[in-house]
Order: C-alpha cells, then structure tokens, then sequence
C-alpha cells in the first residue's frame, strides 16, 4: 500500500521536478541554438554556392580571355569581379613580384567629352595614389587602358566584403562594431582634411573590406569621373571573394528608403554628412543584421530591441541617422560612442564590455 506524502515531501518532489524541467528546457535551447546557427551556415553556402555556379560561366566569355600582360608589367591571371562598366582581374606584377588588383573603367563613348573624363580621373588617381590612409585600399599606378578605357592597379588583400561577413558569420559585437565606425571616420576627417570626396554609397557593406577588426573602403568612391559613368546602382556585377567567384547586387547602401536619400544631392553639398548617415546605416546593419528603416515624416527612428546594445550606441544611431538633424564631422566626433572619454562622458564598462581605467 503506498505511503501518503507529507507536505514536505510534497515540496521536494515538486521542486525536483521543476528543476529537471528547467534543465531539459535549457538542453532544448542550447540544442535549438546549435540548429539555427547551422540553418544559417547553411543558407549561406547554398547562396554562395549558387552564385558560384552561374559565375564561373560568366568568367568564361569575358573580354581578356586569354589573359594578356598590360603595360608589360601586369600578367592577368583570374577574374575577380565584373559589372557593366568595371572588370577587376587578379595580375601578378612583374615589377615588384607580388599580386594585385587590376581595375579597367570603361567610360561610355556617347558620354560628354570622353577624352576630358579620362583626363580628369587620371588627375583625381595621382591625388589619391599620393593620400595614404589605412583605412583604404591602396591605390599602385594607373594608366589609360585603349581606347575610351582607364585602368587602377590596387593592392590586393585577403579581406572579405563586410555584406559576405555578416551573412556568414552574423551581426558583430558592439566592440568590433564601434572599431570599425572609428576607422571609417578617421579616413573621413583624413580625406576631408586632403580635399578629396567619397561616394557615401561605398560605404556601404559590399564596398567594405574587413578582416580580424580592420576595415579598408575599396577606393572606387574616391573617382567622381568614374562614377559618373557607372549605371543605377541596381545592377549585377560577378565579384570572387575569398571562398570564390560569386554574384553579387551592386546596391552598396540602397537597400532602404532610408539610405536611398543618399543620392546625388549628397555629392554636390555637403558630402560628409551623407557619408556619416551612410556609416549609420552600416553600423545598424552590423549589430541588427539588417539595413534601418526610415520613419514616418515626424517619427523618431525606431531601433530593434537588443539587449546587447548599450545606451551610448543607440543614441549615436539616433543621432547620426536623423535626417532634421544631419551632423557634421566635427559633431559625429564629440558623440561618447565615438569619442574618448575625456571629450565625452565617462564610458560605462557595458559599452564596450571592457573598463577603461585612467591613464594617469
């Protein structure tokens, strides 16, 4: 005959139970965890893998197809990247025995005064040979490649496009997040200081190049010449990361209402604010893994929750992607995201994740 518990018994055997509860559910969910970052990886590759596939077709019937050395120095060897005006092509330079990236810019033969654009961008590529920053990509020579034709040589790095990081590996912390926003202004106030302008559209995640923290912009910005002769910016271009060659949409910071005001309006005013609400948008899209969203006229922005996220960087999001508003340079630098905690306020060791202590 069994025994009547007693109240105590009771008690224990309940919380037992509840305990055992809570350790399957903490099972399941680590479980469930395990299978949504597979899911993931997974999407990821089969997008890769699919883009690969058409490709390589692609590389097949471009132009160059046997491969001929440029100005007897430059041996092309793969292609790396190709849209509708721009073919970047792996070369090994003979001169300094190294790889590089060889860039040709067709310029549009209808355009207005060809031969005088193909002058100017050859002006704007000595500046930019010259203005070193490590936040860019290395500009190496440049020449004029045929007949309505320029190309770059680039120095070439085994970095990944911030889009293909992200989808690959998902959002990044705020640390890595707030370094890589440091470095991006730090090249602004350098190119501002050396007056020369960037496209804001390229610094968006596909014309990013990131690798253990640091972060290079691709320099095609830098070309107001070249850029004009570019198409919309929907287009498709074949680009090979460093898993391969892959297809890609060039919509550098399109893909949002929101940076879609980043238009040619940003280039012919004042450009350094369009290209830090261009850093926001890239930063919102590094810790929420997606592009933000602009508010109804009147509205505030409206930031997705994460707890992850500390107050100072949620307010410089506000702050830096509030169209009223449109900081400056000078402003952006005193945010406490951004600034150091002498010229901001003191930061909160959540902000980061690491305390800073005095230097003295």
């Amino acid at each position: 005959r069994s025994r009547i518990l007693s109240q105590e018994e009771l008690d224990d055997e309940i919380w037992e139970q509840r305990e055992l509860c809570i350790s399957k559910l903490a099972a399941a969910t680590r479980d469930e965890l395990e299978l949504r970052e597979r899911e993931q990886q997974l999407r990821a590759d089969r997008e890769e893998h699919f883009r690969q596939m058409r490709a390589i077709e692609v590389e097949d019937h471009v132009g160059f197809g046997d491969f001929p050395m440029l100005q007897s120095r430059y041996q092309l060897l793969r292609l790396l990247s190709r849209s509708v005006h721009m073919t970047i092509y792996r070369a090994f330079d003979l001169s300094s025995l190294r790889h590089v990236a060889v860039r040709t810019h067709i310029v549009d033969p209808k355009a207005t005064d060809p031969e005088e654009r193909l002058k100017s961008a050859s002006n704007e590529a000595t500046v930019l040979r010259d203005a070193k920053h490590p936040g860019i990509l290395g500009l190496l020579d440049h020449f004029n490649h045929e007949s309505h034709a320029f190309a770059t040589v680039w120095e070439l790095l085994d970095y990944d496009p911030l889009d293909m990081y992200l989808r690959r590996n998902g959002v990044l912390p705020e640390k890595e997040a707030r370094g890589i926003v440091m470095q991006l202004l730090s090249m602004l106030r350098c190119m501002e200081a050396k007056e020369l302008r960037v496209d804001p559209l390229d610094l968006g995640p596909p014309n990013l190049l990131v690798r253990a923290g640091d972060v290079k912009v691709s320099g095609m910005g830098f070309f107001s010449q070249l850029r004009r002769a570019e198409p919309s910016r929907g287009n498709r271009s074949i680009m090979r990361s460093a898993s391969g060659l892959t297809e890609a949409q060039t919509e550098p910071c399109g893909r949002s209402n929101l940076v879609a005001a980043l238009d040619e309006d940003a280039w012919l005013g004042d450009w350094t604010k369009a290209a830090i609400r261009a850093i926001g948008a890239t930063l919102h899209e590094m810790l929420f893994n997606r592009p933000p969203v602009a508010p109804e006229p009147g509205a505030a922005l409206q930031l997705p929750d994460c707890h992850k996220t500390s107050a100072e960087c949620r307010e410089f999001l506000c702050h830096v992607l509030d169209r009223e508003r449109r900081l400056s340079l000078a402003e952006v630098s005193q945010e406490p995201f951004v600034a150091p905690p002498a010229r901001g306020r003191p930061r909160r060791a959540g902000a980061t994740g690491i305390a800073h202590p005095p230097l003295f």
